[in-house]
């Protein structure tokens, strides 16, 4: 079955999953963006991956609380919330500063960009590993 023949729920599901590999093409962006960009593209790098690891210790927090305390209403959401939407400003930050991303941005949402943050995070402390 070829794209234009897929229903459209499908082509989303594609779209919207980010794996390892898409994590190391975004690491390595990052590398060329700070690398390109100086001081000003180190300093975007870098709040990229802060409010990732902001995003992720929200997201684990939760596997502590009970259903309750992550309720749409409670204080652990509002921050979690708050959280993602720092994360994915920060993507677009990149994206506004001209800088290419290995994907098309559009495509990010509450649920795969924590999957994304929590990738990206992994690959680079493998980096970090691999430099040391």
């Amino acid at each position: 079955m070829t794209p234009e023949h897929m229903p459209e729920e499908i082509i989303i599901e594609q779209v919207v999953r980010f794996t390892r590999e898409d994590a190391t093409h975004l690491s390595d962006a990052f590398d060329s963006i700070a690398n390109i960009g100086g001081e000003e593209g180190t300093r975007m790098v870098d709040m990229v991956y802060d409010t990732a690891r902001t995003f992720v210790a929200c997201v684990e927090e939760a596997t502590t609380l009970s259903f309750e305390e992550t309720a749409p209403d409670s204080p652990w959401h509002k921050k979690e919330t708050k959280a993602h939407d720092a994360f994915e400003t920060s993507l677009h930050t990149l994206v506004e500063a001209g800088y290419t991303l290995p994907f098309d941005i559009a495509t990010l949402n509450h649920k795969n960009s924590g999957t994304l943050a929590m990738l990206l995070l992994r690959e680079h402390t493998s980096h970090k590993k691999e430099a040391a």
